[in-house]
């Protein structure tokens, strides 16, 4: 008997890591057929005169004066909407493009460069689901390929040349290591964030709140004290060597579209269809703006789910379920929202997702979501994203039926995060891994 069950055990070792191989072999094969694509054209250009402006000029002259102004700034690329993560990156790969005397490159370069942040997450995705997660076996499984195989995380970064998998590795793994205490190397990673992208300032409320929730009372004054003196710093950086406001970053990366929607499948496209794109959301509905309606929306369900959370167990699952939430709310309901991104919240619910088969059909589902948001917004804009917006009236049904579809997934989730306020969540004790599974993942015998 002993020695038929480790044969058994040594198979289906074998078995699972055939399969995950597979899926390896399939994602290196996914992000090679991104790689040649030409990339969102715009996106890319824009970055790639800020890198040559850094690398010429220096950083500081990147941002000298009113570089926030919104007037004209589809017509001038030396508008810079980013904190200063992205110029020093693209800078230092314009140098490197020199140097190999390839400028010709720097756009697959870039391209390349977000690929490698992507296969990172990935791998830190994979091990979370792996060694975080209380979940059955093959629902780990079944995350980790589509972790692997999901067209719409390759196509949002490696695709289009973004730099989204950088953010979102940098707010995984702060998550990550703040929760195990290991606060000198989670403080840096989440400041970064916010330094990488204006959305890093969501993360960055989930991480002070994640600290408050396990009462880490000292460990909040402290990483809010480093957090309030890089501000400060960076203010008075700008202030000296740019002339230019800091802040400004952050403040407009709000109101830079104002329409309802921006090419993404939420709320505002369920309810204009292709419309939306033409529809200022500072138009009113019984007197109410439908900005003003969508950030209501936002904040209710941002406030429910804090809510649910201080009654939940203290696990990293339950964080990141949090975490996912606010960041598909943010997607789902404010307006001005652009398809891409939806990978936030696609991200960072992987973890909670293999909890069971209603959450992983939805997850799946915001995966499909994601990839169609992420195509249809470079069929329609690219090239010459901003020339004049015209889609066939046929296909507004369709996109209200994929909103609907998306809409419809969040909720699965936002049920899952109200669970604690309705009754204790049962069973979760008896989700405990079964040990052959592990053994079978690292090769031991019992």
């Amino acid at each position: 008997m002993t020695c038929n069950s480790s044969r058994n055990q040594d198979s289906e070792r074998r078995a699972l890591w055939s399969v995950l191989g597979i899926c390896v072999l399939l994602s290196a094969g996914l992000h090679l057929h991104f790689l040649t694509m030409r990339g969102f054209e715009d996106d890319l250009r824009w970055q790639i005169n800020w890198g040559k402006r850094v690398a010429k000029e220096g950083l500081w002259k990147l941002y000298e004066g009113d570089y926030s102004a919104r007037h004209g700034k589809f017509n001038h690329h030396d508008i810079v909407d980013y904190p200063p993560v992205v110029p020093l990156i693209v800078g230092g790969l314009v140098k490197l493009a020199k140097t190999l005397r390839h400028p010709e490159q720097i756009q697959l370069m870039i391209k390349v460069t977000v690929t490698v942040f992507e296969i990172a997450l990935i791998a830190v995705l994979s091990f979370l689901v792996m060694t975080q997660s209380k979940s059955p076996p093959g629902h780990r499984l079944i995350m980790m390929a589509l972790i692997l195989l999901s067209p719409g995380l390759a196509l949002a970064t490696t695709g289009w040349g973004q730099i989204d998998s950088l953010l979102c590795l940098l707010i995984v793994a702060a998550f990550y290591f703040g929760w195990n205490d290991r606060f000198w190397l989670s403080t840096p990673l989440i400041l970064a964030a916010v330094l990488t992208k204006p959305q890093g300032v969501l993360a960055l409320g989930c991480y002070f709140l994640m600290l408050l929730w396990r009462k880490k009372f000292n460990a909040f004054w402290i990483q809010g004290v480093c957090g309030f003196v890089l501000l400060l710093l960076s203010i008075l950086t700008f202030r000296f060597f740019c002339h230019s406001d800091f802040l400004a970053i952050y403040q407009g990366a709000v109101g830079a579209f104002p329409a309802t929607s921006w090419t993404a499948f939420d709320i505002w496209e369920l309810i204009f269809g292709d419309e939306s794109l033409h529809v200022l959301d500072s138009t009113k509905f019984a007197g109410i703006s439908y900005r003003a309606i969508g950030l209501s929306l936002y904040l209710a369900t941002a406030l429910c789910a804090v809510v649910s959370l201080w009654k939940s167990e203290q696990t990293l699952e339950n964080l990141m379920l949090f975490a996912g939430w606010i960041y598909l709310a943010f997607f789902l309901f404010p307006t001005e929202m652009h398809g891409r991104f939806l990978y936030y919240g696609v991200v960072l619910l992987a973890l909670p997702a293999t909890r069971n088969k209603v959450l992983l059909g939805a997850y799946a589902t915001l995966s499909v979501i994601l990839y169609l948001n992420v195509e249809f917004s470079m069929e329609r804009f690219a090239p010459g994203m901003y020339a004049e917006f015209v889609m066939p009236e046929s296909m507004s049904n369709t996109h209200r039926v994929l909103s609907a579809i998306a809409l419809g997934a969040g909720v699965v989730f936002f049920i899952e995060i109200l669970r604690p306020l309705v009754a204790p969540r049962l069973g979760e004790a008896s989700q405990a891994d079964t040990p052959a599974f592990d053994k079978s993942l690292d090769g031991k015998r019992s």
